[in-house]
């Protein structure tokens, strides 16, 4: 399960679209900002997305580190935005347990960790939301 939605053999194929909050990405053309943020959402969805998969931090090979506060400040309000005016499920990708925890309390579904639980605390976190990874 992903939220509320059920997966496997048995079911559907299911797709995910990512909204990119990062300017450093390797694909500029993909960013996304706050006041733009809604309307791809709602597009994504309109388009046939199953869930919509938030990144504030670029993985790019060579991409600038980014501190814990503006990987915050770019996602939490973009996350609000989006769970309170979509029924959608939303995934957030981050390597970090605390940018979890709070997603997860604002409504996330799930986290996609890509750094596969190099936080210590990633796996007790979504354990303790009783969500997915």
């Amino acid at each position: 399960m992903l939220g509320r939605i059920k997966l496997g053999d048995s079911y559907p194929v299911r797709t995910m679209a990512v909204i990119n909050l990062s300017r450093e990405s390797f694909y500029n053309r993909s960013f996304v900002g706050l006041d733009e943020v809604l309307e791809r959402a709602k597009a994504l969805v309109k388009e046939g997305a199953d869930f919509l998969d938030l990144g504030a931090v670029s993985t790019a090979p060579g991409s600038p580190p980014i501190s814990e506060k503006e990987e915050r400040r770019r996602l939490i309000p973009a996350l609000t935005k989006i769970l309170e005016n979509l029924d959608v499920e939303v995934s957030v990708d981050t390597q970090r347990a605390d940018i979890a925890d709070e997603a997860l309390s604002f409504g996330a579904s799930c986290i996609n960790d890509v750094s596969c639980l190099r936080d210590q605390k990633m796996a007790d976190t979504i354990a303790n939301h009783d969500r997915s990874l």
